[in-house]
C-alpha cells in the first residue's frame, strides 16, 4: 500500500469529530476551537528518522535539529498568518552510534532554532532505538479570520509558489552517492537547502490576505498540485517547459553536470517546504507588487485532475513507501 493510499484509509477509519474540530486529518495541521475568542489552535507532528530522512555519517547533529524544527514550522505557517508557540520533542537514541557530544550539539541547535521562531519546548519523551529518530509535535495559533485551508481554489485562479523547488530531492541523491567531504561548492549549496529550508514567514503573512488555498511543498510540486486538484474538485494545468523557472542555478548546474533533468527534480521532489497556493487573477496583480519572488506555475480550470503539458516521462511522486 502506498503512503497516499494508507493516509486515505486512516482518514476513513478515524472519522469521528466534534464541534471543537475545525479541521481534522487532510490538511497541513489540525485546527481546533479551544475557547479562545480570537484564535484557533493548530497542531502538527513530523519526524526525522535515521536512514529515511537523514544519514548519520552525512548530517551533523546541528543540521538534524534544524531540519526537524523547520519541517514542522512549515506546516504551521502553511495555514496562513499563524504563529508557532509550543512544542513536544521525542527521541529514540542509540549510544552505540552517537555520544554525549553529539546529543549536546543537537540540543543546542534545537534550542537555537526554536528561539528563532519564538517556540517554547514544554516536554517530550526519550527511548532507546536501533535507528535514531526525533519527533516534534508543534502547537500554534491563528486568527480565526485569517486561516487558509487546502480547499478554496476555484476555476480561473492561478497556481503559484514562492521560492525554488527540487533542491531537497537533489540533496538526497547527493547524500546517497557521495561522502560529505567529497562535495563540491554547488553540492554543498544544494545540501544547505535541504538542511535549512527557507520558511517564508513575511511573504506568507502578506499572501494570507490574497490566497484562496495553500499547501506546503513537503511532497513535491506535482503531488501538492494533485492534492489541491482532488480536494477542490478542479483541474490544474502546468507547462513542463515553463517550470525551469522553479530551479535555482545550483540545481540547474548540478543536474546538467550529472545528465539529469532539473525540471523533473522541481516537479517530483519533496521536502522543499515552500508555500504553493492558488490566487484569483485580480488579486495576483496586487500580490505580485507586494511579493517579488512569486512564480506562476499553473492555471486552474473547470474539470478534474492534473495535467502537465509537454511532459511525456514517468510520474515519480514523492512517497515514503
Amino acid at each position: 500500500m502506498k503512503e497516499s493510499e494508507l493516509i486515505k484509509k486512516i482518514i476513513k477509519i478515524f472519522n469521528k469529530t466534534d464541534r471543537n474540530i475545525i479541521l481534522g486529518p487532510g490538511d497541513d495541521t489540525a485546527v481546533l476551537e479551544m475557547g479562545d475568542k480570537n484564535n484557533f489552535y493548530l497542531l502538527t507532528v513530523d519526524e526525522m528518522v535515521e536512514n529515511t530522512h537523514f544519514i548519520l555519517d552525512f548530517l551533523k547533529p546541528e543540521e538534524v535539529a534544524s531540519k526537524l524544527v523547520r519541517m514542522n514550522v512549515s506546516d504551521i505557517y502553511s495555514m496562513g498568518k499563524a504563529k508557532p508557540c509550543y512544542c513536544l520533542v521525542s527521541g529514540g537514541l542509540n549510544y552505540e552510534k552517537i555520544n554525549d557530544l553529539w546529543v549536546s550539539s543537537f540540543l543546542k541547535s534545537l534550542k537555537k532554532e526554536l528561539d528563532r521562531f519564538s517556540i517554547i519546548n514544554i516536554g517530550g519523551n526519550l527511548t532507546k532505538s536501533k535507528e535514531i529518530f526525533f519527533s516534534m509535535t508543534l502547537i500554534g495559533k491563528i486568527d480565526k479570520n485569517k486561516i487558509i485551508k487546502r480547499t478554496g481554489a476555484k476555476a480561473g485562479d492561478f497556481l503559484c509558489c514562492i521560492g525554488n523547488c527540487g533542491n531537497s530531492r537533489a540533496a538526497v541523491d547527493i547524500m546517497t552517492s557521495k561522502k560529505r567531504n567529497d562535495l563540491n561548492k554547488i553540492e554543498e549549496k544544494i545540501l544547505k537547502s535541504f538542511i535549512k529550508p527557507e520558511i517564508y514567514v513575511s511573504e506568507i503573512r502578506i499572501l494570507s490576505d490574497y490566497a484562496s488555498a495553500m499547501i506546503d511543498n513537503s511532497d513535491g510540486l506535482f503531488r501538492s498540485a494533485q492534492i489541491l486538484a482532488e480536494m477542490n474538485k478542479i483541474k490544474i494545468e502546468m507547462d513542463f517547459n515553463e517550470l525551469i523557472k522553479l530551479c535555482d542555478i545550483n540545481l540547474v548546474k548540478w543536474a546538467y553536470e550529472n545528465k539529469k533533468d532539473p525540471v523533473e527534480y522541481s516537479l517530483f521532489g519533496g521536502e522543499d517546504y515552500n508555500p504553493i497556493f492558488s490566487v484569483p487573477p485580480d488579486k495576483l496583480v496586487i500580490l505580485s507588487k507586494k511579493i517579488k519572488n512569486i512564480k506562476v506555475v499553473g492555471k486552474i480550470r473547470e474539470g478534474r485532475g492534473l495535467k502537465i503539458n509537454g511532459y511525456y516521462g514517468k510520474i515519480k511522486n514523492f512517497e515514503h513507501f
